[in-house]
């Protein structure tokens, strides 16, 4: 499978009459896992909402290999988009293996049994996020790392051409953190195009080929993590200083401290 190309064009979304995100354009084509990044309130889950079509542009367009976003339907959507958002609900008491089965909807026909396909699908997902022996429980029973690790192993079997994922990382441990970014990166390589919206630059940094910076509802920058969160972005974006650690062929970005600049708005004014 090769990786979709996608591409935001100019892309302008505004809710409640605010602009939320404004001309934003970028174009990734390479394989590998993209990253969105920025602060709180830079626009990451709202570009996600977009690029899932979850939520309609003012101005521009979502483009995925040489088509519209616009124009596919909404079962074609279901079958090649996987999305997960940040919000951790689940509202019915159902076993955990019923909820990791509910990413094979798109793929079924109206009364369909669950075939090998959907069967090898929704297994494999359950091992990959290690909940396996949690299969009988109710998922409303379970821990709030538990239950986000389930609700990743839904988007994953789901198989989607394209995997949209808001802070999958959000109450996991670091060893299932490491674990999740593993198995997206293994994804990636496969051909999916995973795109992740995430705070964590250590990570980020380890896993993405390519990454959105965004602030204030504009694009700062986009391209490989190294050319992306250099010093000067990093205090720009975030009012940070940072270290490059190399480590296992990698190069991480450790924060270290914030700038005078960023700790000066903390100071009350007497």
């Amino acid at each position: 499978m090769t990786a979709a190309r996608l591409s935001a064009r100019s892309l302008t979304v505004q809710l409640k009459l605010r602009t939320v995100l404004d001309d934003v354009s970028f174009d990734i084509v390479t394989p590998g896992l993209v990253v969105l990044a920025g602060p709180n309130g830079a626009g990451k889950s709202t570009l996600l909402r977009a690029l899932a079509g979850l939520v309609a542009p003012a101005a521009g367009e979502v483009r995925i290999d040489d088509g519209a976003l616009a124009t596919w339907s909404i079962p074609e959507r279901a079958r090649r988009i996987g999305y997960l958002p940040q919000e951790r609900t689940v509202h019915w008491p159902l076993a955990v293996r019923s909820v990791v089965a509910l990413g094979r909807l798109p793929h079924q026909g109206p009364r369909a049994r669950e075939s090998n396909a959907d069967r090898t699908a929704i297994d494999f997902a359950m091992a990959a996020m290690d909940i396996t022996a949690l299969a009988a429980r109710s998922v409303q029973d379970l821990s709030g790392g538990e239950r986000a690790r389930v609700l990743v192993a839904r988007v994953l079997a789901q198989e989607p051409q394209i995997l949209l994922a808001d802070e999958p990382t959000a109450g996991l441990d670091p060893s299932h953190q490491w674990a999740l970014f593993e198995t997206l990166e293994a994804a990636a390589q496969s051909g999916m195009r995973v795109v992740v919206a995430l705070h964590d630059l250590a990570i980020a940094s380890r896993f993405a080929t390519h990454l959105v910076l965004l602030a204030g509802g504009r694009l700062i920058a986009s391209g490989p993590p190294s050319g992306v969160l250099t010093p000067e972005r990093l205090a720009q974006v975030y009012g940070i200083t940072a270290d490059t650690v190399e480590t296992g062929g990698h190069r991480l970005i450790v924060p270290t401290g914030r700038t005078p600049t960023a700790a000066a708005r903390d100071v009350p004014v007497p």
